[in-house]
């Protein structure tokens, strides 16, 4: 009698029965991952083909590249060296896709948060070619948030780590919809309710899809409203010209709303160029600018010409009730490097 040995008696892992895709004379295959590896490791050129993997970092789908590099010295421009591609073991080259998101690419993601890191440290603290005395410069962590449309699940701990009920209330309420608006329940961090609103009738969806599709105008219109308010303020000071520096990083809510964290930094130039601290007191960035002189035309408020947005909002402050709070489009990229925008010189009145 002769008894059949399966993968899962054997203890194989399911993961190497996994196929996988693979380059073959005729275009591309598919074999089992068990295979390919075993196959790789007893070919001759198997240390050549591993140092060329390795300088993918660990890409999950890494970009494929075929051809002829040259290197060229850029003061004789004689060729250095040359490397064709035929020559390596899979007759590419390897390269790291360089995607974001960790659930396309968990390695290249990784890579990019901890570069990100460094920057965003450089940039507070100094290093990377920034100055030490960046430390000095004043900051402002910030976070913009939509407004409430609607009370949803939610889950709190306290500072103990115990979770504490979703929305309890002595005398609880009913919706128009006829609906209890409150929760008392302890949510996990795997609860599907989480996000959801307690009566989706209510809850302002309209609302919820404006916010997401117009947040970049929102954000571009933040960040001019503060440019304005940050020379308003150094010409009514005599503090010269004034740069803002912001880094800026979006993230959606378990609601599906975008909300935006962002550290803004104020620098000035000093006499050789290097950024110096802005000769300005945390009291004179509090205070509102000078008012307009008595007999001045009042400002008009004009419609924008995009839909959503009006042009009295770049005139308010973040978190007024004159300019929505900022945040960005969820299908763009967040921009999570330091911008400088530079200020204008104050203009000379008319003689």
């Amino acid at each position: 009698m002769v008894r059949s040995t399966s993968h899962e008696d054997s203890g194989v892992p399911s993961l190497a029965l996994a196929p996988v895709l693979i380059d073959t004379d005729g275009g591309t295959g598919t074999r089992t991952l068990e295979r390919e590896l075993f196959d790789r490791a007893v070919r001759p050129d198997y240390h050549a083909w591993l140092a060329g993997a390795a300088a993918a970092n660990g890409c999950a789908r890494p970009i494929r590249l075929r051809g002829t590099i040259r290197d060229i010295s850029p003061t004789t421009g004689e060729i250095v060296r040359t490397l064709d591609t035929e020559s390596l073991p899979d007759g590419v080259l390897y390269v790291p896709c360089g995607d974001r998101r960790a659930s396309v690419c968990p390695a290249c993601s990784e890579t990019y948060r901890r570069d990100t890191s460094h920057l965003i440290r450089a940039g507070l603290v100094g290093g990377k070619g920034v100055p030490e005395t960046i430390s000095a410069h004043p900051c402002v962590f910030a976070t913009f948030t939509a407004p409430s449309l609607g009370p949803v699940h939610t889950r709190n701990a306290r500072p103990d780590g115990r979770t504490v009920r979703c929305r309890p209330r002595r005398k609880s309420t009913m919706c128009p919809h006829g609906r209890r608006m409150s929760c008392g329940q302890r949510h996990t961090e795997t609860d599907t309710c989480l996000g959801r609103p307690l009566c989706a009738d209510c809850y302002d969806y309209s609302a919820a899809l404006a916010w997401n599709v117009h947040a970049p105008e929102l954000c571009r219109r933040t960040t001019i409203a503060i440019r304005r308010r940050v020379a308003r303020t150094a010409r009514a000071h005599r503090a010269g010209t004034v740069q803002l520096s912001y880094a800026k990083v979006a993230e959606f809510q378990t609601r599906g709303l975008v909300h935006f964290h962002a550290i803004f930094r104020l620098d000035a130039t000093g006499p050789a160029g290097q950024l110096v601290p802005p000769p300005l007191t945390a009291d004179q960035l509090a205070t509102r600018p000078l008012r307009p002189r008595p007999g001045s035309p009042p400002s008009r408020i004009r419609p924008s010409r995009r839909a959503g947005t009006s042009g009295g909002a770049a005139r308010s402050i973040p978190g007024s009730s004159g300019c929505p709070p900022a945040a960005v489009h969820p299908t763009s990229r967040s921009r999570r490097t330091w911008r400088s925008t530079p200020q204008s010189r104050p203009r000379r009145s008319a003689p």
